[in-house]
């Protein structure tokens, strides 16, 4: 067979090109750390690295809701407190007003301090972050708690009846939601974020006809101190310890609650860093081994020039001659 030097520059370009091709894909794979560009390079790979970046969206849309939980929990404790607070100077201030030495028009001013308690306790469970009614349970989208003909209602409901709806609100923190056929949230399953605020106020009349109602029971006093009759201080005293007890119980809650989702997170944490892992032994290039094959192809590469200008050369001269 003879070898034409047309033939020997038509091997030459191809080999060349070859040689080009390799130096571009190696030097693309060495400045981007990425194995392949496109999944037809490697189907195998692109595939387990299509369901690692699945779980890796889950996993940060779980810390997502994770983080916007923690500052929900941190906003509900800082209002309970408030509610504490507010139960504690009602304490003192029903205290003064049961003063046997103390005038009508001082315990009309006790009352109206009263009135003004009233006020904060439905400024604070109607308190909104971050666009939601904290305390609104299922419903966190509109006002929870509204005044009419001076009670207190709770989602369209009366407080002082004994049947007020206290549902709860429940998130996927990455331990999933499911039902059971009755459709109660199946124990371990779904994380509560909202705490009801029926549950908070409280709700119904006891044996004694005292609102368990912190609103409504307030009215009850300011009726009791602006009408002289203090005959019930004592049981007022004991129903203000009692609320001022299950908001300390709402606390812990919340409390407890926030180290549950503080563990969450940890556990995001780590299977984030678990399967970025993954991915990084899927998608990424060794970088010893890409530096080495790249000054491999590189010197391909030249060597494949050097050859190609004697190549080219000779050529040239034959055309010359």
């Amino acid at each position: 067979m003879r070898v034409t030097n047309n033939l020997m520059i038509s091997r030459f370009s191809r080999s060349l090109n070859a040689a080009s091709l390799n130096m571009s894909d190696v030097t693309e794979r060495v400045s981007t750390g990425q194995k392949y560009s496109k999944g037809s390079e490697d189907t195998s790979s692109a595939l387990k690295s299509f369901k690692i970046r699945r779980s890796l969206s889950r996993v940060e849309q779980y810390q997502s809701n994770i983080s916007e939980l923690q500052s929900s929990l941190e906003e509900t404790e800082t209002t309970l407190s408030g509610l504490k607070d507010v139960l504690t100077q009602a304490s003192e201030s029903l205290t003064q007003g049961l003063t046997g030495t103390l005038s009508q028009s001082d315990r009309n001013t006790v009352a109206n301090i009263f009135k003004s308690l009233q006020e904060q306790v439905l400024k604070l469970v109607n308190t909104n972050f971050a666009g939601k009614y904290i305390f609104g349970g299922p419903n966190t989208t509109e006002v929870p708690f509204t005044i009419e003909s001076g009670k207190i209602f709770y989602n369209g409901e009366d407080m002082d009846n004994d049947t007020v709806s206290t549902e709860q609100l429940y998130g996927d923190m990455g331990m999933g939601i499911v039902f059971d056929a009755y459709g109660n949230l199946q124990s371990g399953k779904g994380v509560k974020i909202g705490t009801p605020g029926s549950l908070v106020l409280g709700f119904g009349i006891d044996s004694d006809g005292l609102s368990n109602n912190i609103y409504n029971f307030f009215t009850q006093i300011v009726n009791a101190l602006e009408s002289g009759d203090t005959s019930n201080g004592e049981q007022y005293m004991k129903k203000l310890t009692e609320m001022s007890d299950n908001i300390l119980v709402q606390i812990a809650e919340v409390g407890e609650r926030g180290k549950f989702v503080e563990f969450l997170n940890d556990r995001m944490s780590s299977d984030k860093l678990n399967l970025k892992t993954k991915q990084a032994k899927i998608e990424g290039v060794d970088e010893a081994e890409a530096i080495t094959e790249y000054y491999s192809a590189r010197l391909a590469y030249q060597s494949a020039l050097q050859m190609g200008s004697k190549i080219i050369q000779s050529t040239i001269f034959d055309y010359l001659r």
